[in-house]
């Protein structure tokens, strides 16, 4: 994967960072950015539409949990070391290089960025 851009997903470590995933999402495609810190960034699919997105995510809100209703955009942030943060997005939000199929009406973003070994 280069760095900064878009692309299929690649490895089997856990996408989700440790938020519940959404039924029936489906991988699109990650990100790794090239500086410090290092984010890791995974986009999914939804066909269902943000409104119903927005309330799963606000339901399984947990300790330590921050969330943000900014209009179109629901923001979810956890208080941890690796700084997981999730959006839900109308598909109009796609990043270049995630080709979202026709039935997606939503986008899951999850980034985190691992701790940096001293």
């Amino acid at each position: 994967m280069r760095p900064g851009s878009f692309e299929a997903c690649s490895g089997t470590n856990d996408k989700w960072v440790g938020f519940a995933s959404y039924p029936g999402a489906t991988m699109l495609c990650c990100q790794t950015t090239n500086g410090l810190p290092h984010i890791f960034s995974t986009v999914f699919a939804s066909d269902d539409e943000p409104a119903r997105v927005k309330d799963f995510y606000r339901e399984k809100k947990g300790d330590k949990t921050k969330i943000e209703d900014e209009g179109a955009r629901l923001s979810v942030t956890r208080d941890e070391e690796n700084h997981p943060f999730l959006s839900v997005d109308p598909v109009a939000a796609s990043p270049a290089g995630c080709a979202p199929g026709r039935a997606t009406q939503t986008l899951i973003t999850i980034s985190h960025s691992p701790p940096f070994p001293h």
